[in-house]
């Protein structure tokens, strides 16, 4: 589908840059996907990349992964003990980080959590289900368009097979059009009825009316002369 399309580009390019900076950018998409993502797409697609820059070399991208969890753990929450428990020890790693800013980040985290761990949980379950309807709306209209674009690709596949069917026979009655042309014009040729144009016996009596019309001449004169 496009979308796992989509979110496996959103890894290469940004969670597995060789840049910190696209590394934070990662957990900070992240952050704010957990609004806009189903949580089954968030698991399947991000969790895994997202948890792994807990352990990232730069202190930064640990301190954004710290901050992010104050909106990724409530919104994992009721999605198996297996991730509570991966997030949890997370946190515990980034708690005793060597670099203070990094625990003192993780230390303010914890405490926001328990906050508004109950409400956000909370409100994070409404959600879920809205985006759960907005899903099946969309992998509805998706596969409707693939459905069109494969129905699509069958008639351009079956008009380009006629209109090569046409051409193809064209070109056959063509010429046996120019056949028929060819016969016709060698017909004329040889028993036309003009006798100045082509062809032997067309020629033969052009030049037997010339003798003729010679002899005629000379034989009007003698007669004449023999009256007077």
């Amino acid at each position: 589908m496009r979308r796992n399309e989509l979110a496996n580009t959103v890894k290469e390019e940004l969670a597995d840059s060789t840049a910190f900076q696209m590394r934070k950018t990662f957990i900070y998409f992240c952050r704010q996907g957990v609004y806009h993502f189903t949580r089954q797409f968030f698991i399947d697609n991000f969790f895994e990349s997202f948890l792994n820059l807990h352990r990232d070399k730069v202190p930064h991208v640990r301190i954004e992964f710290s901050k992010a969890l104050i909106e990724v753990k409530p919104f994992l929450e009721h999605c198996g003990n297996d991730l509570s428990i991966r997030l949890v020890e997370a946190m515990i790693s980034l708690r005793d980080d060597a670099d203070n800013d990094v625990a003192d980040a993780t230390e303010n985290t914890d405490y926001e959590l328990l906050k508004i761990h109950k409400t956000a949980v909370a409100k994070f379950n409404i959600q879920e289900k809205e985006l759960l309807v907005r899903q099946k709306l969309l992998q509805a209209r998706e596969d409707k368009e693939i459905e069109e674009r494969k129905k699509k690709q069958e008639e351009e596949e079956e008009n380009k097979y006629d209109f090569g069917s046409f051409l193809l026979e064209n070109r056959k009655t063509g010429l046996k059009n120019k056949t028929r042309i060819n016969i016709k014009s060698r017909g004329v040729g040889a028993v036309g009825s003009n006798p100045s144009g082509g062809g032997k016996a067309g020629r033969q009596l052009a030049h037997q009316n010339n003798i003729n019309s010679s002899d005629k001449t000379p034989t009007k004169r003698k007669t004449n002369m023999t009256k007077r």
